[in-house]
């Protein structure tokens, strides 16, 4: 159950997830009728765009300042998961349910 002990504290969290996840789609609804889907779009490149700087400096640094491999296979690892997500591919971790 993901670490946590107890399994009520487990559906509580799972419910909670749920909540936002329904709260935010009506969020992104008003967005769209709002602002646009261009604006949203564009927004939405841009905000990546800022996240790939922030991640290439990070890793300059490291580079630079020399800091170990554990840092780099870290952030490396992180890329490849997010990479497999956005793919559509999911956590690799996952088994198809019967």
């Amino acid at each position: 159950m993901s670490g946590v002990q107890e399994e009520s504290t487990a559906i509580w969290l799972a419910a909670v997830t749920a909540a936002v996840n329904f709260i935010f789609t009506f969020v992104g609804l008003y967005l769209v009728e709002r602002i646009g889907r261009r604006r949203l779009t564009l927004g939405s490149l841009a905000g990546l765009y800022l996240t790939v700087l922030f991640y290439g400096s990070n890793g300059v640094q490291i580079f630079v300042r020399g800091w170990g491999g554990q840092y780099i296979v870290g952030i490396l690892r992180s890329w490849a998961k997010i990479g497999r997500i956005e793919n559509g591919r999911g956590v690799s971790s996952q088994q198809p349910r019967p």
